[in-house]
């Protein structure tokens, strides 16, 4: 819905505000030319329409008022008059829209001749509804084969005074937000911004937003310029410093990480959002911290998001967090921030394959390690590599007695265990599995790769690990 439509739509559930309830009464007033008003003597049913009024015939115009007529003919009386009410609002208000823009076009020329500009803003229809609050009904008319028409109008004059009482409420509203904070030499930059962010919203929510002029902070001009001002200095004067002892860390690990924000203006920073994101087009942002008072952060930031391999990150102020809304503000300055590298690499896991008899443990380690990597998302490393996670695995070889018929039979069965330090934080132990050979060695060898088969087909085993490893 476009807002011209829906502003209109805001309009029409605000008529009962505006208006009394007109019955379905046959007799309505009639205004003359002169003011004067009078009840018509006969019902629209007993005699035919007479010819259309004068206000049908030829739109009326008034340099004094605002006009709006509207009508509907839908065969129902009762509903035409609600509909024809209806339609004559949203007329009125579009002529008092038409002269609103019409203002702020002129004004808008008019400024970019000089420092001030227009505040862009959609919703000009935002407080029309507010102030239409002395509509007069001029003249009804209703015919059977014409239907319900309604002659509405708002003086200008009266209009003017709700514009200025508007821009007055606004003008004192701003001042009491903002300077009490300006003006008080231990408010930090993060909370002149809030309150600057606050007062850009009232204004920008006045459809009058571009006429309000005088005195803020000791500085006289146009009040959304000066607040905006006031916002880029602010946030121009900030800067950003970035520090990581080790750049670089393992996937889906959080990283520690301190930014510094300070400012040029000799205040305290205060608590100011950061935003990090990835460089380029899209910026995707990868995760939101909050400096303290003093403008530190000191501690993790997420980065799940990074691919494997060095990325460049940035680190900005994030006004929208702040409240500031989008606008020409940002055009005119450049956002502190600050990029940085970081490099992701596979998370490194230690194996620790237990001595198994005197099977050789090498070839078994090989074989685990094939499995594990295919399996799991990291880098496995050798035994005596520095981890804070490592895997051991244990094999078990169970042989049965000797049978009359000269065949050996062998069970073998394998434990995964997920160590941190001494602490063990998962075990998986696998089923058993058996086979046979000429010899026992040959029966074990069997055995064994049915287990290495069974483990390399069913990866979902390897869920839970990864999860241990991953934490």
């Amino acid at each position: 819905m476009g807002v011209k439509y829906k502003k209109i739509f805001l309009i029409f559930l605000a008529l009962p505000l505006f208006f009394p309830v007109i019955g379905c009464s046959t007799t309505p007033e009639e205004t003359t030319r002169n003011g004067t008003t009078s009840q018509r003597k006969t019902t629209p049913e007993e005699e035919p329409c007479g010819g259309l009024p004068y206000w049908l015939k030829s739109h009326p115009a008034d340099d004094n008022y605002f006009i709006g007529i509207g009508g509907s003919n839908s065969g129902d009386m009762a509903q035409d008059m609600e509909t024809a009410k209806a339609k004559a609002m949203v007329s009125l208000a579009e002529s008092i829209s038409t002269q609103i823009r019409s203002e702020q076009t002129f004004l808008s020329r008019e400024d970019s001749t000089g420092e001030s500009y227009e505040y862009v803003e959609t919703a000009i229809y935002q407080t029309v509804e507010q102030n239409l609050k002395q509509v007069e009904t001029v003249d009804t008319w209703y015919c059977t084969t014409e239907g319900y028409w309604f002659y509405l109008r708002l003086s200008k004059a009266k209009w003017e005074e709700m514009k200025q009482e508007e821009i007055n409420r606004v003008r004192e509203r701003v001042a009491s937000l903002v300077e009490p904070v300006l003006l008080n030499e231990s408010s930090t930059v993060a909370e002149r911004l809030a309150v600057l962010a606050r007062s850009l919203s009232v204004i920008a929510q006045s459809l009058f937003r571009n006429e309000i002029y005088g005195t803020l902070n000791g500085k006289n001009g146009q009040f959304i310029d000066l607040v905006e001002k006031e916002v880029i200095l602010l946030l121009g004067g900030l800067s950003l410093d970035v520090n990581i002892d080790i750049p670089e860390t393992e996937i889906g690990r959080r990283r520690t990480i301190t930014i510094i924000a300070t400012s040029n203006s000799g205040l305290t920073t205060g608590q100011v959002p950061v935003e990090i994101s990835l460089k380029g087009e899209r910026k995707e942002r990868i995760d939101l911290i909050k400096t303290n008072r003093e403008g530190l952060y000191s501690g993790e930031i997420n980065t799940e998001k990074l691919p494997l391999g060095k990325t460049t990150l940035i680190a900005s102020i994030d006004p929208q967090e702040l409240g500031i809304p989008e606008g020409n503000i940002f055009s005119r300055m450049t956002m502190p921030q600050k990029e940085f590298t970081l490099e992701v690499v596979p998370v490194r896991v230690a194996l620790v394959v237990e001595k198994t008899e005197n099977y050789d443990s090498e070839a078994i380690t090989g074989r685990i390690r094939a499995i594990l990597s295919k399996a799991l998302p990291f880098q496995i490393a050798g035994s005596d590599e520095e981890s804070r996670r490592k895997i051991h695995f244990t094999l078990r070889f169970r042989d049965a007695p000797e049978n009359e018929y000269g065949i050996f039979i062998s069970y073998v069965q394998g434990t995964f265990s997920v160590k941190r330090g001494a602490d063990i934080l998962y075990t998986f132990t696998t089923r058993e599995y058996k086979d046979g050979g000429l010899t026992q060695e040959q029966a074990r060898e069997r055995a064994l790769q049915k287990l290495f088969e069974d483990l390399e087909k069913n990866r979902e085993k390897f869920k839970k690990i990864e999860s241990m490893v991953s934490e």
